[in-house]
């Protein structure tokens, strides 16, 4: 009949609907499906990239590290000197020795200032240390500083050496500073300076007398002064 007709239409029309509706949502989902491999793909991706940029952060932080390390040997090079002190500790010993018995009577009070009014940097500090690989004893402190830049004595005492000195100083002044109450005697030692000190030796000096000028004089490889402190026949 036509009723029976229209509902069998009417069936058919919505089975199309709902595979068409199906169809749909399968697309839907492949597309979805196609998407969550293609974020998968961008996320791996990103985390390819962002590993190779904390890679090459920390690559770039050693390469910072590893400059600056190469930039302060080179630096203590410049400022330093390459002189083999042990070769010339007898030598000062001996004339610290020889100001001991000339000046038996001389009294110290202890009291030291800087040799310098100025200076950009300590460059090297007292003990042993490590250059081009060889450890040697450096028994002073190295204060960079301009080549002209005055020298004073840092405390009152005879001018036991003054002038040039063939183990590597180059043109140094050492002064004896006297005995004292505990029974220790004081001496310094001003080491590369820029040409012939302005003083000489048994001359008699105060703290802040003006001896010399910073050079690069002797076995060494920049300008600075090299500044050792004594107590007896040790530095």
């Amino acid at each position: 009949s036509n009723k029976d007709t229209e509902i069998m239409n009417t069936m058919r029309q919505q089975k199309a609907d709902l595979e068409a509706a199906k169809a749909d949502l399968e697309t839907a989902k492949a597309d979805l499906e196609d998407q969550q491999t293609q974020l998968e793909n961008q996320k791996s991706t990103m985390q390819s990239k962002q590993n190779e940029l904390t890679s090459d952060l920390v690559q770039a932080g050693q390469d910072l590290a590893d400059a600056k390390a190469a930039a302060a040997d080179a630096q203590a090079l410049v400022d330093s000197d390459q002189m083999n002190y042990e070769a010339v500790q007898d030598a000062i010993t001996e004339l610290l020795k020889s100001a001991e018995s000339a000046h038996a009577d001389l009294k110290f009070n202890g009291v030291f200032a800087c040799p310098l009014s100025s200076y950009s940097r300590i460059s090297s500090t007292f003990g042993t240390r490590t250059l081009n690989g060889v450890t040697k004893l450096h028994p002073g402190v190295d204060f960079a500083a301009p080549a002209g830049t005055t020298i004073y004595a840092a405390a009152d005492g005879y001018v036991t050496a003054a002038g040039w000195n063939s183990g590597g100083y180059g043109y140094y002044v050492l002064i004896y500073h006297g005995q004292m109450p505990d029974g220790n005697t004081y001496s310094t030692l001003y080491g590369h300076m820029l040409s012939a000190p302005s003083v000489s030796a048994g001359t008699y000096v105060t703290r802040g007398t003006a001896i010399g000028q910073v050079g690069s004089s002797g076995y060494s490889t920049g300008n600075h002064l090299h500044l050792e402190l004594w107590q007896g026949s040790s530095a």
